[in-house]
């Protein structure tokens, strides 16, 4: 699974502005009294968080996978014992121990990234007044987040960094990008559709999540025109295909037609801030 964010486009703007008041001559510290940069800060560190986290699972997936299929090969040969066993086994536990290394290296990248989270997280708050149902809604969202990772649950862990974002797209009203805040939704409730048909048997929270989506199509009805619109029209065709794979409770076409999803939004998102 791919994680589809702004993050570059926007950690990239941030460099610009610093770059050109620091040339300039300005005080660069001004920028740092706009509550909408931490919390696009927030936002991105979950995102960091999250990707880090995706790497961990798809690297464990493909392991796993290469395992099961060793196992396969291996019950059809067992009557012929042709010296290579021993051989591919060395190799799997080759791989293993790259595994747990490479694991634990990102690991400790996820932890930084989760300190990260807190750290905007409260100059935010320090530079905002939020409502304080949403306040606590996020704060308990932290406060879950950091009982899974504990446990080091990958997949828990995953759904908990996506729900948190979720929460914070509630925010953007404040700041007038309720449409940016809208298209994330979008990937966000993608997002979870997809890690949800890899838990399996949750048919109910899948078809909020969709008819959440379709909601905000609505919403989002006439918002563009020109290229934007077009590629509107394609989101709106790919989010019917999504529901058509759920129909099926085909996983790996949710997988296919949930990243198309995601990446038509990042292409609006992106064209309509350009």
């Amino acid at each position: 699974m791919k994680i589809r964010s702004k993050v570059k486009v926007i950690i990239l703007m941030l460099i610009v502005i610093f770059i050109l008041g620091a040339c300039n001559g300005e005080n660069v510290e001004m920028e740092e009294d706009d509550p909408y940069i931490y919390l696009e800060g927030f936002s991105m560190s979950i995102e960091r968080c999250l990707e880090g986290v995706e790497q961990i699972y798809n690297r464990r997936e493909a392991f796993f996978d290469e395992v099961e299929v060793e196992e396969k090969v291996d019950f059809v040969e067992e009557d012929g014992d042709n010296g290579e066993g021993d051989n591919e086994g060395n190799v799997l536990e080759e791989k293993e121990k790259r595994l747990v290394e490479f694991e634990k290296n990102i690991w400790e990248e996820v932890q930084e990234c989760l300190e990260d989270i807190h750290y905007n997280w409260n100059k935010y708050e320090s530079h905002e007044e939020v409502d304080k149902e949403k306040v606590d809604a996020i704060e308990d969202r932290l406060n879950n987040l950091s009982e899974v990772f504990e446990d080091k649950e990958i997949l828990s862990i995953m759904i908990r960094l996506n729900e948190l974002n979720l929460k914070v797209t509630e925010l953007y009203h404040k700041y007038d990008e309720e449409v940016q805040g809208d298209l994330k939704k979008i990937t966000l409730y993608t997002r979870r559709i997809i890690y949800l048909s890899v838990q399996g048997e949750k048919v109910e929270e899948i078809d909020e999540d969709l008819n959440e989506i379709k909601d905000l199509l609505s919403k989002l009805e006439g918002e563009f025109e020109g290229e934007e619109e077009d590629r509107f029209d394609e989101l709106r065709n790919a989010i019917y295909d999504l529901e058509s794979a759920i129909e099926d409770s085909s996983e790996e076409s949710i997988k296919i037609k949930g990243e198309l999803i995601m990446d038509l939004v990042e292409e609006i998102g992106s064209a309509s801030n350009s």
